[in-house]
């Protein structure tokens, strides 16, 4: 993530924080966020050479145990490794691997989305 990109998520919690922000800057910021998931995915896409569902557990440890051989996370499960956030952000400090740094913006992206649609919709995503 680059400096600019750090300063849009402050701007944005800055945003979420405010009494009576306005509709139209939320409505422009969640856009943001949406296409940074999108370019964040590509990225991880393209790094890994294929396709998955960066959603599935499933589909990111054979991503990352398998295809990317890279250092077994915390077993959730037998036979299972962790990919949430707090093993994936251990496993980038430990690897610096673009696919993981890929993965871990698309979702802090996606959390940016979601708090934004709340903030919006007065509902919870």
């Amino acid at each position: 993530m680059t400096d600019t990109e750090r300063a849009l998520v402050v701007a944005g919690l800055f945003v979420l924080d405010t009494d009576h922000p306005d509709r139209e800057h939320l409505t422009s910021l969640r856009q943001y966020y949406s296409a940074q998931a999108e370019d964040c995915a590509d990225a991880a896409y393209e790094v890994l050479g294929r396709h998955l569902d960066l959603d599935s557990a499933q589909h990111l440890q054979v991503a990352l145990f398998e295809v990317l051989d890279l250092p077994l996370t915390t077993a959730s499960c037998e036979q299972c490794y962790s990919t949430d956030s707090d093993a994936l952000q251990e496993l980038f400090a430990a690897t610096r691997h673009p696919f993981l740094a890929h993965v871990l913006d698309r979702r802090q992206a996606l959390h940016m989305c979601a708090q934004l649609t709340t903030r919006l919709t007065g509902t919870p995503v």
